[in-house]
């Protein structure tokens, strides 16, 4: 690589950017590796909300953190996102329109900023009028609309957690004593804790927000992903029944 060549791609938010890098000399070098991200926190699942999504436990720990801390509807709006990509067109469609309800509407209760090509879409456009090929490309523009603040929730929560201020550790703790028991059984014990998690959240579920049918919305669309992952929830049961 020729000298002085820029970075194949950019700092991680959080991190030191080059001109920090430039300051700090050969002779910084033991202080530049004491503020290096650990190992551990580089391979931690709550880098990115792709690798939460694959461990329910870890997911159930940041959203309980996210409904207490911050505006809960962007990394809701992302998740349920995920959940229409995964669908057959025909459910997804279906549920196209009730995610355009919750999330995109100006009178949802759980409304987050989008795109102004996806406002512009959908307010001369009605929602189930919209072709399959461009509700799939409007839910990927939503997605990654919601990612900025994403990322800077996860960045609190990693930085919280360092200080031991975040929810759930107990139970985390907990998995990684199971997998090294039993990692076969390992899986379906993160699930228990995740639906042990969910529970918690359930009880206090009517104070998340100052608004008590905002409040049942957020937690009733938690559910509705968790419920996607393979987690029971008594929520879910009883809304079925």
């Amino acid at each position: 690589n020729p000298p002085f060549a820029p970075p194949s791609k950019p700092p991680c938010t959080g991190t030191r950017g080059p001109s920090a890098a430039a300051i700090i000399g050969a002779e910084d070098e033991d202080f530049e590796n004491d503020i290096e991200p650990t190992p551990e926190e580089q391979n931690s699942q709550f880098q990115s909300l792709e690798l939460l999504r694959q461990h329910p436990l870890s997911l159930m720990a940041f959203l309980q953190h996210v409904v207490l801390q911050f505006d809960s509807c962007p990394v809701l709006c992302y998740l349920h996102v995920d959940m229409l990509r995964r669908m057959n067109p025909k459910e997804g469609r279906k549920q196209f329109l009730e995610f355009c309800h919750l999330f995109l509407d100006k009178a949802g209760l759980l409304r987050v900023p989008i795109p102004h090509h996806v406002q512009f879409e959908l307010e001369r456009t009605r929602p189930e009028l919209l072709s399959e090929e461009t509700q799939r490309r409007f839910l990927q523009d939503i997605q990654n609309f919601q990612e900025p603040e994403i990322s800077r929730q996860l960045e609190d929560f990693r930085s919280r957690r360092l200080m031991g201020m975040t929810p759930g550790e107990q139970e985390l703790s907990e998995l990684e004593w199971s997998r090294a028991r039993d990692p076969s059984g390992c899986e379906s014990r993160e699930k228990q804790l995740a639906e042990q998690l969910l529970a918690r959240l359930e009880e206090m579920h009517l104070t998340i927000s100052s608004d008590e049918e905002k409040s049942s919305l957020i937690f009733g669309a938690i559910v509705t992903y968790m419920k996607f992952l393979g987690v029971r929830t008594k929520a879910g049961d009883a809304k079925k029944s």
